[in-house]
């Protein structure tokens, strides 16, 4: 075999694109707000394995010493093999229901795990140490055999009741019956509970079906699906769920009345002697949240009536304070031997009561202790006791508890922790560990720190600082976070300075009074919208104080409590005044600055915005001029070209013309320069209002102008970003529909930043940020992979030359080889302060340029699924474009959507590195190079040079000389002329020798091959063609001579 370092290559490498317009990748390339770039979960605040939200049951296996919660919103279940010590925010060491710690997506039948959770609601243990989970959100309940025993990652069920396989979720399926549960009817979700019997037997309250089943212990084996009850309480019958009326019959309460029907049951508790204890939602009427508690004595049968009520007073006994025995809604109920417990809900307590033998026949009992309110108060009855901060012993919405080692493990859903108690059978005292939470006092959903968010309404980076600052509204955490350098963001990096808060792990409203009807000077509420004036200050749309507040210079006091130095909206820091005036405000949503320093505020409640000159901006300023009202004094929506319904955000252009997400008339109006428009009654110029099904606009939030172009970005309600013309182009086309949409998750705010980029608020809680966009081909054929492959593009592979071309701005101004550097091999992972980052990896580089950046994919690379690919300036972090697979269509380019990996995607160099036309080959001295004027002979062996072979077995480190032979493993054929060669003339397929990341293949060529200048060359290598170039078949070619 002979080889060439065949300098000619590289040549082959460079080809100029010239594009004027700029082009965003469908798909962010960097978020903040989550740990990880791919959507894993739409939760608030931090979601990576040691966090609760809203759960709902708590399981201990006290002989092995596990602790299970249901995480009921994060959609799984946690477990901790040290249920006995761990406490705080300990990193669960068992995940069940989701694939990784990151994620909290529904899972189930139709999505890609069968076996996943969606709301899990209860969990209990066998004697086995086999785990049960009520999957309420898909109507069944899962045996997990002892899952810190399995040894897969994925831990499997092997039973599944109420659904006849794993892969169905009905409610009812198959009709009410024995072997039918409901959990989830008509989106409305029922909390349920699972409690185990001495003697193994299985007890479900199926809420949706108004009925209390049990399952015979022999039943629960593994594989026996859908096994049936042979007990039914509740109902006289299987075949029915009729819901026991709240109110009364005949005069008498129905809670005491109706003792063999039941009403959405949902917690149990077995007591030592086998009595049954049932929370139910029998109330007194439909409008007092009051329940009761059903006790049943054995044996039972079905149908049977219970003994005993618990929660219901009784008239004329002279009870000082009811509330001794009424439930708010009771949900839970516990017992510490015979000494019953009672969680009532929503009254956010815990009562304690005597044994069932010292209760008087015909009465409930009434509490003899309670925890977490005081005993007299007579109600309303607030979580926390009315407090903004959680304690060891206060409660927001106790649902369930487990009584193991001594210790109450107690759910305080509401806050979003598990309580352990010392013995409560011995009297009250506080909880000595905190689950969930870094500490007792903190009660957000999930982890609230530095690093997540909440509802993210408003983003704003300030374009004028060095480095670019980065502002978020964190609406439902009633803060904003400041980012030192907004080109440096990258998933779980964490927010440098808080404004609203004494710190990252708080969300208490109008700080620090925790009173959200009370404004604090230091405090938010809600904020909607952040802004930069031209000298850096910080503006905030305080929403729920209805005020818009100054913050001068944030991180010129990093470290110290930030404290504004106007408010704009109520005359002083501690008013709230919500009628319309020019100087009161209601719920300011949008904020925005004219090019001079002019503010702008959208007032949502009073369906206006409010123009404020810069020169009078101080405490309680009045505006100068409103749009949507003909005055200052009122506030009716309307749906004129001067009037408005809900606006929300706001932007202004560099020609100072005003755009509004007019959200409750599902558009976007647009008035042209501001500055000169009349006090009141200005007509818009241009309304953005599709009409027509794909395009139409609804519920717009978020709108926002990109300067250097005037084009418009507008959020709204379908999930959708859309790409509007310039104001300009409108007005020629007032009817236009937008040019381009964008599929996000939950669009609130959108704004740009100084390089282009396009930084979107998502619902998801996060921020995402869609940087411009750049071509990636292969480096020889320019084209794609396989004919079927869904839009233009190329497939990245293991080992493959690959270039990107720009779509927008330039990638650098400077044009740099790796072989004019000093030491060129091996190949540099920067050159020319660029970085291409293969799934945040450095990758080898040829060559860089304005227009074209040549790089080597890793040996490493993923085969399959998606990969990013970025373009970074090493010394500062800016991302300065994305790879994606691009099309071309209406004369102007566009991102089909995001690279996908391939096991190979076969390219050949060609001379004029068209991808197409005579193939850059060696004849076979080794040394001329194939052309018309130099044919090769029949008979003889080619070289041909190529990329895209993906991985080789035994290749040298990524950026090295290849030495030697180093063959591929795929299947090869090549077709010469018009037929495939015999394998045998494939004399090599593998790494070019004494070359970097080429493919080399030799072929002897047939004598049957007619003579050409242009005879048909095309490679067949793991069932991808060479010759495929976005779409079209091309034809490459080699010179043969007789």
């Amino acid at each position: 075999m002979k080889t060439s370092t065949f300098a000619g290559i590289l040549a082959c490498l460079v080809t100029p694109v010239l594009l004027a317009q700029v082009v965003l990748s469908p798909t962010p390339g960097r978020i903040v707000g989550h740990p990880q770039l791919a959507l894993k979960t739409g939760q608030p605040n931090t979601v990576e394995g040691r966090e609760l939200n809203t759960p709902q049951d708590v399981a201990v296996d006290a002989e092995r010493d596990i602790l299970y919660v249901a995480d009921t919103g994060n959609n799984r279940v946690m477990a901790w093999r040290n249920a006995s010590t761990v406490s705080g925010a300990a990193y669960a060491d068992l995940i069940i229901g989701q694939r990784d710690r990151f994620s909290s997506l529904s899972l189930g039948p139709g999505s890609d795990l069968s076996t996943g959770l969606t709301s899990p609601t209860a969990v209990a243990l066998d004697r086995e140490g086999n785990l049960y989970v009520i999957d309420a959100g898909n109507n069944r309940i899962l045996r997990f055999p002892q899952p810190f025993e399995q040894t897969s990652e994925l831990k499997q069920p092997d039973l599944v009741l109420g659904q006849p396989n794993f892969n169905s979720r009905t409610a009812n399926n198959g009709g009410v019956s024995e072997r039918s549960l409901a959990f989830l009817i008509s989106n409305s979700l029922y909390r349920s509970d699972l409690v185990f019997d001495q003697q193994g037997n299985l007890y479900v309250s199926d809420a949706g079906n108004n009925r209390v089943l049990r399952y015979p212990a022999a039943e629960l084996r593994s594989g026996n699906n859908n096994a049936a009850a042979d007990l039914v309480l509740g109902q006289v019958l299987f075949n029915t769920r009729d819901a026991q009326a709240n109110g009364t019959t005949g005069g008498v309460d129905n809670r005491v009345a109706a003792k063999d029907r039941m009403r959405a049951p949902s917690g149990m508790a077995l007591d030592d002697d086998g009595r049954l204890y049932v929370t139910d939602g029998v109330m007194p009427s439909t409008s007092n949240p009051q329940t009761r508690v059903l006790v049943f004595e054995p044996p039972f049968v079905n149908g049977k009536v219970a003994s005993a009520v618990m929660g219901v007073p009784v008239p004329a006994q002279g009870q000082s304070f009811v509330n001794q025995y009424n439930f708010f809604g009771a949900e839970g109920v516990f017992l510490i031997g015979n000494t019953p417990f009672v969680l009532d809900t929503n009254g956010s307590r815990l009562l304690r009561y005597p044994t069932y033998a010292n209760w008087t026949p015909g009465v409930s009992p009434g509490a003899v202790a309670v925890m977490g309110q005081s005993m007299n108060t007579p109600g309303p009855l607030f979580p926390n006791g009315g407090s903004a901060t959680a304690s060891p012993t206060s409660f927001a919405n106790p649902v369930r508890a487990a009584v193991a080692g001594g210790s109450v493990y107690l759910v305080d859903s509401g806050n979003n922790r598990i309580l352990v108690f010392p013995n409560l059978a011995q009297g009250n005292s506080p909880a000595t560990r905190v689950i969930g939470q870094y500490e007792f006092q903190y009660r957000a959903p999930n982890l609230l720190d530095e690093h997540g968010m909440n509802y993210p309404t408003g983003v704003a980076v300030d374009r004028r600082s060095d480095p670019p600052r980065l502002y978020v509204a964190d609406r439902n955490n009633h803060r904003v976070l400041g980012y030192a350098d907004a080109r440096r963001l990258q998933p779980n990096a964490p927010a440098d300075l808080v404004l609203g808060q004494a710190n990252f792990l708080s969300a208490i409203p109008n700080f620090p009074s925790g009173n959200a009807d009370l404004p604090t000077e230091t405090g938010l509420v809600l904020p909607s919208a952040v802004a930069v004036d031209n000298d850096g200050n910080l503006w905030v749309a305080d929403t729920g104080n209805g005020r818009v507040l100054r913050f001068p210079r944030p991180f010129d006091r990093v470290g110290q409590q930030q404290r504004p130095d106007i408010v704009i909206g109520q005359a002083e820091f501690n008013l709230k005044i919500q009628d319309a005036t020019r100087s009161t405000m209601s719920a300011p949503v949008g904020l925005a600055f004219t090019n001079e320093g002019h503010l702008l505020v959208s007032d949502a409640q009073h369906n206006r915005v409010l123009y404020f000159d810069k020169n009078q901006l101080t405490n309680g300023a009045a505006a100068q001029k409103v749009f949507g009202q003909g005055d200052f004094f009122s506030s009716a929506s309307g749906d004129e070209r001067n009037r408005m319904n809900s606006p929300r955000h706001i932007a202004v252009d560099i020609d100072d013309r005003l755009y509004v997400a007019d959200s409750g008339n599902n558009r976007v109006l647009l008035f042209d320069r501001v500055p000169a428009s009349p006090e009141a009654n200005v007509d818009s110029a241009v309304s953005l209002e599709n009409t027509t099904t794909t395009t139409r606009l609804r519920a717009p939030v978020g709108v926002a102008v990109y300067r250097d172009t005037g084009e418009i970005w507008v959020t709204d309600a379908n999930n959708r970003l859309f790409r509007y013309a310039s104001f300009l182009q409108l007005l020629t086309n007032p009817n236009a529909f937008a040019e381009t949409s964008l599929a996000a998750v939950g669009p609130i705010s959108a704004s740009f930043d100084t390089f282009g980029n396009l930084l979107v608020g998502e619902g998801t809680n996060r921020v995402a940020i869609y940087y411009q966009a750049s071509k990636l081909v292969n480096g020889a054929n320019f084209g794609r992979a396989r004919a079927n492959d869904v839009g233009p593009g190329q497939r990245v592979v293991p080992g493959m030359i690959a270039s990107l071309f720009r779509l927008g701005q330039p990638f650098t101004s400077q044009t740099v080889s790796f072989d004019s550097l000093p030491n060129p091999v091996p190949l540099p992972r920067v050159l020319a302060d660029t970085q291409v980052l293969l799934n945040n990896e450095p990758v080898p580089l040829y060559f860089v340029s304005p227009e074209q950046i040549n790089f080597l994919v890793p040996m490493n690379a993923p085969e399959s699924g998606e990969v990013q690919v970025q373009v970074v300036r090493q010394s500062t972090g800016q991302v300065l474009a994305v790879g994606c697979t691009a099309q071309f269509v209406s004369n102007r380019h566009s991102c089909a959507g995001p690279l996908q990996a391939d096991v190979a995607s076969p390219g050949l160099f060609t001379r004029d590195a068209s991808g197409a036309g005579q193939i850059a080959a060696l004849n076979e001295d080794g040394k001329t190079i194939n052309s018309s004027e130099n044919p090769i002979s029949r008979g003889q062996v080619i070289q041909v040079f190529g990329t895209g072979q993906g991985r080789v077995p035994n290749a040298p480190p990524d950026g090295e000389v290849a030495q030697g032979e180093i063959r591929t493993t795929g299947e090869i054929q090549v077709l010469v002329g018009t037929r495939f060669v015999d394998p045998a003339d494939i004399q090599y397929s593998g790494l070019a020798p004494s070359l970097i990341g080429v493919w080399q293949i030799n072929v002897r060529i047939p004598e049957w091959v007619a003579p050409s200048d242009a005879v048909d060359f095309v490679v067949l290598y793991r069932s991808r063609l060479s010759n495929l170039q976005n779409g079209t078949v091309l034809k490459t070619t080699i010179a043969v001579r007789q």
